[in-house]
């Protein structure tokens, strides 16, 4: 589970993007860290292997110009640099990112020869590196590469075909489904970010100035205004409107219903005896009450779950590290406790 966050208001983007990822990494990232701007139609983008604060010590991202921005912070899960987020295209106008993984669309979709037609069709991608990684798509030659860098560069071969990019990443996920939610911004709609969503988590929050995104409204400065994205669309996100564009001939189900009764009850019921929980921890006891026909949003409520107990200060959150990709790098770990006047 990794976090990810979006900006675009009046303000320099990157000082609002950093102050959300901080406020999230710890509960599902912190491994792999990385930002993208664009700014009088030129991208911008920075990452590292490390969390918000080896990138703000290792790079100038704190710098990047532009009120517009994207950034991610994802899990421990193989690969160089190059595996983390942003991915981009070849000519650097677009910046993509995501949070997920195949999950339910494992079984049904072949991550292998997608990549294989686009790397034969000419793309090239940063991430690909020799041998197998994990369970990300392999190449005939037995290398492999980001599943992320195969759907940026999906994305990217579309864009002409379709007529643009909102419309390229809409027609991307529903062709090449997953477990997902993704973040774009790109030269040529340099007025918006474009987000879609199958399942996974990401939350619109709004002033009189700005939109902000970001996996768990925990992330959120004070907002009146905080909304989930929608199930199976793509959003067109400016900074004083949002576009909708729903999924079309779809043959898989998202569950709309959340089970939320059962899953508040057995989350109060594992930190009630005051150990703390991780939000991976907690997520996995919840998997039970959703339909096992349908795709869950498991991390949605269980985000929305502790947003609300924590606001209620029925829970606190402690805030360690583990060790991170390299055994010099630490990454941040956040964990769920139940407040002892509860």
């Amino acid at each position: 589970m990794c976090n990810i966050a979006g900006y675009i208001g009046y303000e320099r983007a990157a000082p609002k993007l950093f102050e959300m990822m901080e406020k999230q990494e710890g509960l599902g990232g912190g491994f792999y860290t990385g930002i993208a701007t664009i700014h009088q139609g030129k991208l911008y983008y920075r990452k590292v292997i490390g969390d918000v604060a080896r990138l703000l010590d290792k790079t100038d991202a704190a710098t990047l110009p532009g009120t517009m921005g994207i950034i991610h912070s994802r899990t421990k899960s193989g690969g160089d640099v190059e595996w983390g987020h942003p991915f981009v295209d070849e000519k650097e106008r677009m910046a993509y990112i995501a949070n997920g993984a195949g999950g339910f669309f494992e079984k049904i979709r072949n991550k292998d020869a997608m990549a294989q037609a686009l790397s034969d069709s000419g793309h090239i991608f940063r991430s690909r590196t020799p041998g197998a990684t994990g369970n990300y798509p392999r190449f005939s030659d037995g290398s492999s590469a980001h599943v992320s860098d195969v759907m940026c560069h999906l994305i990217e071969s579309l864009i002409l075909e379709c007529g643009g990019p909102a419309e390229a990443m809409r027609k991307a996920f529903i062709e090449f489904p997953s477990e997902i939610v993704g973040l774009m911004i790109h030269t040529d709609t340099p007025d918006c970010i474009i987000a879609s969503r199958i399942n996974q988590p990401l939350m619109i929050g709004r002033d009189e100035n700005s939109t902000y995104l970001a996996t768990t409204a925990i992330a959120f400065p004070d907002l009146n205004w905080i909304n989930p994205m929608p199930i199976t669309s793509t959003a067109t996100i400016y900074q004083n409107a949002i576009n909708i564009l729903p999924f079309e001939s779809i043959d898989y189900s998202v569950a709309s219903i959340f089970p939320w009764k059962e899953s508040y009850n057995r989350i109060l019921t594992l930190l009630s005896n005051g150990n703390a929980k991780t939000l991976a921890e907690l997520m996995k006891e919840t998997n039970e009450f959703w339909p096992k026909d349908e795709v869950p949003q498991s991390a949605m409520m269980v985000y929305e779950i502790l947003r609300h107990l924590k606001k209620s200060n029925q829970i606190r959150f402690l805030n360690s590290t583990v060790e991170g990709v390299h055994k010099d790098i630490t990454a941040p770990r956040t964990q769920a406790v139940l407040n002892r006047l509860h």
